[in-house]
Order: structure tokens, then sequence, then C-alpha cells
């Protein structure tokens, strides 16, 4: 136990780390209705400025997006375009056809909405879910997502996570990803329970993710047995707290999935973590 203490310890300031990342001073400014919203490589920014109506290139500023006359509706024409350049001009190469809500901040209001595969490139905030599926013995499932899979192809994940989308609330979505992942109904095959929230800022392949993670706890009943539905996860296994301790260190689980496990991995192994990265979700 001690060795897997050392382990939750360590991976937490590696992965906590990483979720803190400054943001690169080379972006642009993405601003919607007065407000930064995200930001943009430079390229893209002249791009969107240069092709797409309603934006330009302010010094000072950065990209903004004119919307003074504009209501909800029109901000997401006005985005869906510069999504759609994005895609022609080959930046955007996995077009998700999922629509995700755009907020100048968690908790924001809702400023239109959005294709999911552009979030990253504007740098704009998503909302994502994630679930540490446990039984009564003190076990933990873990996934391995697919290998055809755009992002993080056959590295392991929680057992269900995914998007919140447009229209959606975060516990709606965990109950859909826990059927579609995993093919488990609440109430018949676990008990669901909100349990914290956390903030990631990082650098990824296809722009910058600034994404807040609600994470539930999944309590499974004894004959509740995971089986993917919508081909987006190749296998799940169930494992001890040691041997999923062991998976994060190695660097096996993809980034906000190590930080989901890795709340409960201290809080089963009494494994004490710094204050103010994990936050109660009522």
């Amino acid at each position: 136990m001690t060795d897997t203490k050392w382990r939750i310890g360590k991976s937490f300031c590696k992965y906590s780390k990483i979720a803190r990342t400054p943001l690169d001073p080379s972006r642009t400014p993405f601003l919607i209705g007065g407000i930064r919203c995200g930001s943009a490589s430079p390229e893209d920014a002249k791009l969107i400025a240069e092709h797409a109506e309603g934006f330009s290139l302010d010094d000072g500023a950065g990209l903004v997006l004119h919307d003074e006359d504009m209501d909800e509706n029109a901000r997401t024409e006005a985005l869906a375009a510069a999504a759609v350049l994005l895609r022609d001009q080959g930046r955007i190469r996995a077009w998700r056809g999922e629509l995700l809500e755009v907020r100048a901040c968690e908790g924001g209001p809702r400023l239109a909405v959005l294709e999911r595969s552009a979030f990253r490139l504007l740098g704009l905030t998503t909302l994502a879910v994630h679930m540490n599926g446990v039984t009564p013995d003190g076990r933990i499932w873990t996934s391995r997502r697919a290998q055809d899979k755009a992002i993080n192809p056959g590295r392991w994940d929680n057992l269900a996570a995914g998007m919140v989308a447009a229209g959606e609330q975060p516990l709606q979505a965990m109950r859909r990803e826990a059927h579609e992942e995993a093919g488990l109904e609440e109430g018949k095959d676990f008990r669901l329970t909100p349990s914290f929230r956390f903030f990631s800022s990082r650098p990824t392949e296809n722009g910058w993710l600034r994404e807040a993670s609600y994470c539930y706890l999944a309590e499974l009943s004894p004959e509740a047995l995971p089986h993917n539905l919508d081909g987006e996860v190749d296998s799940s296994e169930l494992l001890t707290a040691d041997a999923m301790a062991e998976l994060i260190a190695r660097g096996l689980v993809t980034q906000e999935a190590a930080l989901t496990a890795l709340f409960w991995l201290a809080a089963k192994t009494g494994k004490k973590l710094p204050e103010g990265f994990y936050r109660p979700l009522a």
C-alpha cells in the first residue's frame, strides 16, 4: 500500500501540473460579445479574420466577433461559418456533427452553439463528465478507448466519459454516456452520486483544451457487467486500486481520466492530496 500511495501522490503532481499549464502567449485572444472566450493560433486567427464575415483582427484585442447586433442564433451562424472555413482549409480533420454550448466561462450565459471539433482550435471552454465505476469489493472499472478514436486511441479511460452536449445538463450527459459506453442503466446497474469537479487548461495536438470536468461515483451492483454499445470502447477491465494506480503511473491512462481516478484512489488508500484542485460537486 505504501508503494501505491507513493504512485498516487507522484501521479497527481504530474497530471495536476499539466492541467494547469499557462496559456501559450503566442495564441491570439478570441473575443465574443467583447469578452475573451478563447484563443486561436495566429494562423487560424488571420484565416478567420480575412475570410469569415463578422470577424476581424483588432490591435490590442485579438480576433473579435463583432456581434453587437447579433442574438444567439446569429452568433451561432457566424461561428458555424468560421468552423466550416477551418474544416475546408484542413484545420479540422474529424468533423463530429455534434453541437456544444459556447460560454465565456464555466457557468456563464450561453452565447451560441458550435460544432464540437472547432472548440479546441478556438480555445473555447468545454464541459465534460467522467465516471468512477466501482464495485462493492473495492475495485474500479477502466475502459480502453477504441483504436479508431481520433484522440488518444487505444489508451485507458474511465468506465464512461464524454462531452455535455448543447441542451444537456451534466447529470443527463453522465447517464447517457453510461448507457452508450458501458451499457449500464442507473437504478438497475448502478447508483450514481455527484462527487467532484476540476478544471483543465493545457495544449493538445489540435489546439488548446479548456475544460471543466464533472465527476461522478457509480457504485455498480455485483451483477453489472459493462459492455460497450457505441463502438467507442474496445474493452473494459476491473482492476484493484493497486493495479489502477500503476496503470496511471505508467502513463497509459488519458489525462482527465487519470485525474478522475486519482481522486477515488486517494480516498480509498487514505493518501492526502494538496487542497484546491478538486472541488465538491453538489
